[in-house]
């Protein structure tokens, strides 16, 4: 949430958006500077980053869900073994005391 610096020519009231001063260190292109020094985003060619923005973070999304699930796949094959190696433990320790 913002306020317009100039109450002129824009709304008083608190607005939402992109801080152009921000946008304008990765997307200058993206940045109008008027007469008077104001900053304002050109917020139809935003949405194009937006939306390059979302595949991205769906691409990394989708890379960690893979990993997650070979995760879970590994872990569930090291606690079947360790559940056997632990009876086969047990079977040992009953074999001494009954000696």
């Amino acid at each position: 949430m913002y306020y317009f610096k100039d109450k002129n020519n824009y709304p008083s009231t608190h607005q939402i958006g992109f801080s152009a001063q921000e946008i304008a260190q990765e997307f200058p292109e993206l940045v109008n500077k008027t007469d008077n020094g104001y900053l304002s985003v050109n917020y139809p060619q935003m949405t194009a980053v937006a939306i390059q923005a979302i595949k991205e973070q769906q691409e990394i999304i989708k890379k960690q869900e893979e990993k997650i699930t070979n995760q879970e796949k590994i872990n569930d094959v090291l606690n079947a073994k360790n559940a056997d190696l632990e009876k086969r433990i047990e079977k040992l320790e009953k074999m001494m005391l009954n000696k």
